[in-house]
């Protein structure tokens, strides 16, 4: 570990930052990049991402970029490894370099391969905060490998940042050495810095919206279908569709071409393609209701939404499955739970009828932005860095409760 009392009076803490995420695209790995950059900036710690893709796209990167204290490598560019995208050999070999040059206080890794890497080097034991997400969800698949690999990074870590209590659960009865590393760090959501707009229900058109990659697990090419089937019933309905990253299927090597073209062509969808996280969260804050209604398949899984979380922070009424972590966040008697793209159908059509039920829901989302907005994020990390980083000083003006 560096010597860190070699440190001058005032002299900020530095970090080192990666994550496996292709910031030309937009979706859920990417807005965490952006999201971590942002608490880190506002707690005045000088942050170095290292950039996994070389940069072809600069709406995401427009986001960090504004950012105080936040300096960017760009690997492929500034010849620093092969690309077009980092190898974890390549990631872990780039940190390492960067490091011997003017050793970093923490390491945030958001890769399981490099920081697997990372651990073996050995350089950075007591200074690696991984974010263990890119783990088998289902026991089954968990492997002896896997088992080895996870046992390596506790060791090095001094952190594991998990996302939700259910993911905490499920490392520490899979992997029992995490026990004492692990630290909750939810999804953060970004400061709302801009009016939020009324929202009189009833339209036309009632406004229903998207933001995020599109996948056969998040059933996005069913969400295209509910203009359609509102029209049955005669409500005209809008479905606005944010981000451009198309995931392939396995299952079906036709599914990129469908889904581009349901979006491109669909009567009352409305597709906005990759913008700034901020100009997706204003499109987002003139919706009646957000999507964020994962496919069956994804009922166990212990990731939470981030797109849950903003449709909530902006207090538009999400509509998702039920699930044991969504009745956690949203209350087992939130109103908007769904299962079928009629079902989604039937819960608009009686919010429209009942306005009682779009306060519940909207009284539901003040309670999550307590317990998941920006200033809770940016307390969290202050309350980790003033114990696990005795030099890290608060800057002037910060009035959280960390401690």
């Amino acid at each position: 570990m560096p010597d860190t009392q070699a440190r001058t009076s005032g002299q900020a803490t530095r970090a080192l930052f990666y994550c496996d995420a292709n910031l030309n695209l937009i979706d859920g790995s990417s807005m965490f990049v952006v999201s971590m950059c942002q608490v880190l900036s506002a707690l005045g710690v000088e942050t170095t991402v290292v950039l996994r893709a070389e940069v072809e796209n600069t709406v995401v990167l427009a986001d960090i970029e504004r950012l105080s204290g936040v300096h960017l490598i760009r690997a492929v560019e500034q010849g620093l490894a092969p690309g077009p995208l980092l190898a974890p050999n390549d990631a872990a070999g780039v940190m390492i370099d960067l490091d011997a040059i003017a050793p970093f206080d923490l390491v945030i890794v958001r890769s399981r391969p490099t920081a697997v890497l990372l651990a073996e080097a050995g350089v950075f034991d007591g200074r690696l905060w991984v974010y263990p997400l890119d783990i088998p969800q289902r026991a089954a698949a968990i492997t002896d490998d896997v088992r080895a690999q996870m046992a390596l990074i506790t060791s090095s870590s001094r952190l594991l940042l998990v996302q939700t209590p259910q993911l905490l659960e499920y490392l520490v009865e899979h992997f029992p050495s995490t026990a004492d590393k692990c630290e909750l760090w939810h999804p953060v959501v970004p400061r709302v810095d801009f009016p939020l707009p009324p929202r009189p229900m009833g339209g036309p058109p009632v406004r229903l919206g998207y933001m995020g990659k599109y996948a056969r697990e998040w059933n996005t090419m069913a969400m295209t279908t509910l203009p359609g089937l509102f029209a049955e019933r005669g409500i005209d309905v809008e479905v606005h569709m944010v981000g451009d990253k198309i995931g392939r299927d396995s299952t079906d090597p036709t599914y990129v071409d469908q889904m581009r073209a349901a979006l491109e062509s669909t009567p009352g969808v409305v597709w906005h393609g990759g913008v700034s996280r901020r100009e997706s969260m204003q499109i987002a804050a003139g919706m009646d209701f957000g999507l964020a209604w994962r496919a069956a398949e994804m009922d166990d899984s212990p990731e939470l939404q981030t797109k849950l979380l903003e449709f909530a922070v902006l207090r538009v009424p999400p509509v998702l499955r039920r699930t044991r972590l969504h009745e956690n966040v949203m209350g087992e008697d939130y109103p908007f739970f769904v299962d079928t793209p009629e079902s989604v159908v039937d819960a608009v059509v009686a919010a429209l009828g009942d306005p009682t039920l779009i306060e519940r829901a909207e009284a539901r989302c003040r309670q999550v932005t307590q317990d998941f907005g920006f200033t809770h994020s940016l307390e969290v990390m202050a309350g980790l860095l003033s114990r696990e980083m005795p030099e890290w000083q608060a800057p002037s003006g910060w009035h959280g409760h960390a401690g």
